[in-house]
């Protein structure tokens, strides 16, 4: 979980106390959502929880659907491996990252928007590039009195946001 924030600076994929915190748009509105792994590389045991929002059933098992499409959870990563292992040059590399999923955006418009900036700038402007467009297309919440934001959906992308928390503080 912790390759999606890319930077501490990210505004979107949140990594604190060994947790992913991530904020959805759902029909029933903003769903800030807490992940944890409480398995092994071997047998992962992800679980996730809602901080704040009140997401209907099918709206959580969108989500669920949504944070295992993104984590990778449902791609077996051993041919990778044994491949990989294969490779003297890579044979490193792949013991440190045993276990580990390709991660994946939400959805094709999310891609695009990260891919862009990140195709010939640094990650740290690329992060903030991101961080920016989130900030003023995207919608936002407060919970523990932090602001957390969800990435802006294509439709949003036409219009700026409503005031976000960050803005309004």
């Amino acid at each position: 979980m912790r390759v999606l924030q890319r930077r501490p600076a990210n505004r979107i994929d949140i990594w604190e106390q060994n947790r992913y915190l991530r904020v959805f748009a759902t029909a029933d509105g903003l769903v800030l959502v807490d992940v944890e792994s409480r398995g092994t590389v071997a047998e992962p045991d992800v679980q996730f929880t809602i901080r704040s929002g009140n997401p209907s059933a099918e709206a959580r098992r969108g989500l669920g659907r949504t944070l295992r499409k993104m984590l990778g959870l449902d791609v077996d990563p051993e041919p990778f491996r044994c491949l990989a292992i294969a490779e003297p040059t890579l044979r490193p590399t792949a013991r440190a990252l045993r276990g580990m999923r390709p991660p994946r955006f939400a959805t094709l418009f999310e891609a695009f928007a990260n891919v862009v900036p990140f195709q010939q700038l640094s990650l740290e402007s690329g992060v903030a590039i991101v961080g920016r467009l989130v900030e003023h297309f995207g919608e936002s919440l407060k919970h523990g009195g932090r602001c957390f934001h969800a990435f802006p959906t294509a439709g949003s992308s036409q219009r700026p946001a409503s005031p976000s928390c960050a803005r309004a503080a």
